[in-house]
């Protein structure tokens, strides 16, 4: 099961569950259980999964990854280790610590926690698209694969960009 909609059809239908019935059971809004089910909430914050985790009496690291075991661990076992989250390491970080809270889940947490360390010791805290960006290129990294660079925008692509060059053009034939 690759998708967080067919590890949530499973664990409904193993637990007898309709769309309403998880709905109420993980206390979400109405139409929410539909929309993870199409596939069209495919990424859920890290509280809504465990939301979604207890309401199903599942296990939180297999409904997030689709590893390990669907049932939860018993009562009294060692307890899983629980993301650390990035906002009580340092509030400076806003936007890092949003990013790496909503990729928990579709990239390994020792990944995220390995590069949270190494994204900490920046000179600043970046925009969402840019920390999202590094974590990506990182991850294919870390994975061994080949990251193309980003793209910067082309004179054509910006059209501030090219407005600036036409007006440098006029301006230097005025010169001459």
């Amino acid at each position: 099961m690759s998708t967080l909609a067919e590890r949530v059809a499973v664990a409904m239908e193993a637990r007898g569950f309709n769309q309403v019935d998880l709905e109420q059971a993980a206390g979400l809004p109405r139409g929410y259980a539909s929309r993870i089910l199409s596939g069209k909430r495919r990424y859920l914050r890290p509280e809504q999964l465990q939301r979604l985790a207890e309401g199903l009496r599942v296990d939180y690291t297999w409904l997030a990854t689709g590893e390990g075991e669907m049932e939860p661990a018993p009562p009294g076992a060692a307890p899983q280790r629980q993301q650390e989250r990035v906002t009580e390491l340092d509030p400076r970080y806003p936007n890092l610590a949003a990013t790496i809270d909503w990729l928990r889940g579709q990239m390994p947490d020792d990944f995220l926690d390995d590069f949270a360390k190494t994204a900490l010791k920046s000179d600043g805290d970046l925009s969402r698209e840019d920390w999202y960006f590094a974590a990506k290129s990182a991850y294919a990294r870390w994975r061994g694969k080949a990251v193309p660079p980003r793209p910067l925008p082309d004179d054509d692509d910006d059209p501030i960009a090219a407005s600036m060059a036409a007006a440098r053009k006029k301006h230097a034939k005025k010169k001459s």
